[in-house]
């Protein structure tokens, strides 16, 4: 089974989110909204890689291997929080 990563886009931190690691887990604070979430240690990897410009599909990779789960099964994972990073306004897509 495949998961496609649809739309096939790069996303990036949002510019008015500021971010703060603690004990393994990050703390992003939106200042526009004065909202804050907390990721934890697959989400700190995942915003580390994409703020390095690391797709999703890499960044699958990389989970699947540090923690031996099944490719499908993180970028699966992967798109769920990148969607609600997205509709919390977190990051941003660049095509």
């Amino acid at each position: 089974m495949s998961v496609n990563p649809t739309p096939p886009c790069r996303i990036i931190p949002a510019p008015d989110v500021h971010v703060r690691e603690f004990d393994g887990e990050l703390v992003l604070l939106d200042l526009k909204r004065g909202e804050y979430f907390s990721l934890n240690e697959i989400g700190l990897h995942m915003w580390n890689s994409i703020g390095a410009g690391t797709s999703l599909a890499e960044v699958a990779k990389e989970i699947a291997i540090s923690y031996e789960i099944e490719e499908v099964q993180a970028l699966s994972d992967l798109i769920d929080l990148r969607d609600k990073l997205l509709r919390a306004h977190l990051v941003l897509e660049v095509k």
